[in-house]
C-alpha cells in the first residue's frame, strides 16, 4: 500500500472523501486531482473500489464519458 507523501491518510479514504465531495460520482481526472497520485495508481485504487463492491462504472449520459459512481 503507497500512501501519498504528503499525508498518511490511506488514498482509498482519500478516494472516498473526494467522491463524497462530488456528489458521489467521479471521473479518472477528478479522482487524480483530488488524490494526488499518479494515473496508473488512481486506476488501481478505481479497480479495487469496483472489486470491493464500494462503485460501479457507467458513461456520462451527455458526453459518453466514463463515470465512477460510489455507494457511499
Amino acid at each position: 500500500l503507497v500512501y501519498n507523501q504528503e499525508s498518511n491518510q490511506d488514498p482509498m479514504l482519500k478516494l472516498l472523501k473526494a467522491a463524497a465531495s462530488h456528489n458521489n460520482v467521479l471521473s479518472l481526472g477528478q479522482a487524480v486531482i483530488s488524490l494526488e497520485l499518479p494515473v496508473e495508481q488512481v486506476e488501481h485504487l478505481l479497480q479495487k473500489a469496483l472489486k470491493q463492491g464500494l462503485a460501479y462504472i457507467d458513461n456520462d449520459n451527455d458526453t459518453g464519458a466514463v463515470r465512477y459512481h460510489f455507494d457511499i
